[in-house]
C-alpha cells in the first residue's frame, strides 16, 4: 500500500466516508462539465458518475470544497468518497491529456 492510498483509506475510516481506489477508472469526459477549471486545476476533485440527481466525486481530501458545484447545479446531490491524492491526480492529467 503506498503512502497516499493510506492516507486516503486512513481519512475515509475516520470520517466514515466511502473509499474508492481509482486505479481502474475509465472516465467519462462528459462529467468534468460538472467541475469549474479551478477545482480540476487543484488536482482535489474527479467525478466517477452521474444518475439521475446524483453526482459521485472521489476526492482526495476529506473537506473538498464543493460550493462551485452546489451554486453552478442547486438540485445536484453529490455523494463524495476518498481516493488517493495520486490517484486523483493522475485520473485528472489522463481525462486532460485525452479529452482537453
Amino acid at each position: 500500500m503506498t503512502p497516499s492510498e493510506r492516507a486516503a483509506l486512513t481519512a475515509a475510516l475516520e470520517r466514515g466516508l466511502p473509499y474508492a481506489g481509482l486505479r481502474d477508472l475509465e472516465p467519462d469526459p462528459n462529467l468534468l462539465l460538472y467541475l469549474p477549471t479551478t477545482m480540476t486545476a487543484t488536482g482535489e476533485v474527479v467525478p466517477l458518475s452521474r444518475e439521475e440527481n446524483v453526482l459521485e466525486l472521489a476526492c482526495a481530501h476529506p473537506d473538498p470544497d464543493l460550493s462551485p458545484i452546489r451554486s453552478r447545479f442547486p438540485r445536484l446531490r453529490l455523494e463524495v468518497c476518498i481516493s488517493p491524492a495520486d490517484d486523483v491526480r493522475s485520473v485528472l492529467g489522463a481525462m486532460s491529456e485525452r479529452f482537453g
